[in-house]
């Protein structure tokens, strides 16, 4: 690899693409927790919580039924 093209990728990457990428994956990432969190803290209906999913894992990963 030159000299050139070296300098020409770490100044495109450094300058340009990995600023993007990292706030463009950490606001995806943030909007994907809060959904996410904001999901698992409701209540379920009857404020039990199921005894098949004592922790709420469950339902905070989206494949449990909120009772």
């Amino acid at each position: 690899m030159s000299s050139a093209t070296s300098d020409l990728y770490h100044l495109d990457w450094n300058r340009f693409y990995a600023p993007v990428f990292c706030m463009v994956f950490h606001a995806s990432m943030a909007l994907f927790l809060s959904i996410r969190l904001t999901k698992s803290w409701r209540q379920p209906r009857n404020g039990l919580v199921s005894k098949i999913d004592p922790l709420g894992i469950r339902r905070w990963l989206g494949v449990a039924p909120v009772y």
